[in-house]
This record gives structure tokens, sequence and C-alpha cells, in this order.
């Protein structure tokens, strides 16, 4: 693997979770989350290639939108996983002995 490759996927990486966080603290649908972040990880992108008149790298790769979906699946899985645990914590902290 390239050093690029993974500077690339630890960035998009790191720019769909701060987009996804976001998105929820601001309480946005699933709709608003998905658009938060594929364009914090990938908008600037996006805006350098048309700027400089080529084909978005986004657009020619398959990684960088699979790589955006990954993260978001897997931070709604330990959102939920997360939201289960409270909720059982939760009864067990509030009994008494």
């Amino acid at each position: 693997m390239d050093l690029f490759f993974i500077a690339d996927i630890i960035g998009i990486t790191a720019f769909a979770l701060s987009g996804y966080l976001v998105a929820v603290r601001n309480h946005l649908d699933l709709l608003g989350i998905l658009i938060a972040s594929f364009l914090t990880a990938l908008g600037g992108g996006i805006v350098r290639d048309v700027i400089l008149n080529t084909t978005p790298f986004t657009f020619k790769e398959y990684y960088p939108a699979t790589t955006v979906l990954i993260v978001l699946l897997l931070a709604f899985f330990l959102k939920s996983i997360k939201r289960k645990m409270l909720r059982e914590n939760s009864f067990l902290w509030f009994q008494i002995p």
C-alpha cells in the first residue's frame, strides 16, 4: 500500500466522522447526516478538481465514497450500541439494594 493512499483513507475517515458528529449535534435527519458527511469528507477535493478543470477524483475512484459509507455505518452501529448499553446500565444504576 502506498503511504499517500493510507493518508487519504485516514483523512476521509476523519472528515466523514467530523461531518457526522456536527450533523448529529444539530439533530439532522438521515439525509442531512449523509449530506454533511459526504460534503465534509469529499467536498474540498471536488471543488479543487473543478477549479483545475479535471474530473473529480471522487468520481473516478470508488474508495472515497465507500470509505464514507463504511464510516457512517460504523458510527450508526456504535451509537446504537452505546445507547443500548446506557439503557441497560442506567437500569442497574437506579436499583437500590
